[in-house]
């Protein structure tokens, strides 16, 4: 997760993953697009782009973070995986969040 270098993804891709996300705690995260990019945003309000790592990887610009969009048979966005690396010799912990809006 260490190479923020971003891929090459058509952004008319980002459009599927807009929306709210209720993490397996309850919490709630957005998924934003604001011209060819897209963003995460916290409960809290704080804003952090997503880098593009392939069509359904995202990486967090600021933290060792990476979400996975993951769809249906149909093609629709069901929910994402939150994959957390805090440092190679630590524990990884990854959290499903089912898209509710």
């Amino acid at each position: 997760m260490n190479d923020k270098t971003p891929v090459n993804v058509d952004p008319k891709l980002f459009d599927s993953y807009v929306g709210k996300y209720e993490l397996v705690t309850k919490g709630i995260i957005t998924i934003i697009k604001e011209g060819d990019r897209l963003f995460l945003q916290g409960e809290l309000g704080g804003k952090s782009e997503l880098i593009p790592k392939s069509e359904n990887e995202f990486l967090h610009r600021n933290i060792p973070m990476r979400f996975t969009f993951v769809k249906n048979n149909a093609g629709q966005v069901t929910h994402l995986i939150r994959r957390n690396s805090i440092s190679p010799d630590m524990l990884t912990i990854d959290m499903k969040a089912r898209k509710i809006e």
